[in-house]
């Protein structure tokens, strides 16, 4: 069962990263003066890539559910980090670029770092109850930060800092999110009657939170350092989340969590890695966009 929450898990990575490169273009490419307005999301709404965009993410999200039910949130949702390399390998066939040095040793930093972690991590499923006050709480805690992220005024934060706070934000959404989604997965399993409840009200409503603020994220143009910053938060949230509100247990040998931290640490090394390389890959092609607009 949880090797095929993994596979589960993998594909929905690949779904999910392909929606995002759909959704960045359009993104980007909407005017400035949008992307703080209603008129950004009408626009994007309007734009066929962002909308097959939306579709992909849309089944990824759906696939990503299933395994979360079949597996343990903090030991799932990490899996989730292999949509960089993904990204990055999508991005390099549509503009038919190389794969630079630096994009192979994220990559093998990643896969390598979330293999010892699936080995580490326990594999069982966790429980499939929530205090309400507790998830409350950290559902508030998300919003909070995607909240104060948004309110940084342009002029005096650089768009690095505001997109990573933005994907901080929704990171945290996504990966409370996830708790919470495992809960009713788990409970509709037993019973389709419990989809009706407080958990999937909350969770739908950080999803949406969360997914629009990645957008405004992903418009500021610094996509790499919104989806590396996206990527780490989500999982390391969702394992708080799945500790915390779950009571999934954690390794407790000294042994076992030095090798949970230098994986954990060698997987972000990885994703971090791999966002540089998807922007500099994302620079060449506009360079021989523009190259090829010149000979004309």
């Amino acid at each position: 069962m949880f090797v095929l929450a993994v596979l589960l898990a993998v594909v929905a990575a690949l779904l999910i990263a392909f929606g995002a490169e759909l959704q960045e273009h359009a993104a980007v490419g909407v005017g400035s003066g949008y992307r703080r307005s209603l008129g950004f999301f009408r626009t994007l709404l309007h734009d066929p890539r962002w909308v097959a965009g939306g579709i992909l993410a849309g089944l990824g999200v759906a696939v990503h559910v299933v395994a979360l039910t079949k597996g343990p949130v903090i030991a799932i949702q990490p899996v989730g980090s292999v949509g960089l390399l993904f990204a990055v390998g999508i991005k390099a066939v549509i503009d038919r670029t190389r794969l630079e040095g630096r994009a192979v040793v994220g990559s093998v930093a990643v896969v390598a770092g979330l293999a010892v972690l699936l080995t580490l991590l326990p594999h069982g499923a966790g429980a499939a109850s929530v205090r309400f006050i507790n998830a409350a709480v950290a559902a508030a805690c998300a919003l909070a930060a995607a909240a104060a992220a948004l309110t940084l005024p342009e002029r005096a934060v650089p768009a690095e800092i505001r997109a990573g706070g933005a994907a901080l934000g929704a990171g945290m959404c996504f990966g409370v999110a996830a708790a919470l989604v495992a809960v009713v997965g788990r409970r509709a399993e037993q019973s389709l009657s419990t989809l009706i409840s407080w958990q999937t009200v909350l969770a739908v409503i950080l999803l949406i939170c969360g997914g629009a603020v990645q957008q405004l994220a992903y418009g500021m143009g610094r996509f790499a350092v919104a989806y590396a910053v996206l990527l780490t938060a989500d999982p390391v949230t969702a394992g708080f989340a799945g500790v915390l509100l779950l009571g999934e247990p954690m390794p407790t040998t000294p042994g076992s969590l030095a090798g949970l931290s230098l994986a954990a640490f060698i997987a972000v090394a990885g994703v971090v890695i791999l966002a540089h390389a998807r922007a500099a890959n994302n620079t060449r092609a506009q360079e021989g966009q523009r190259a090829d607009l010149d000979r004309y």
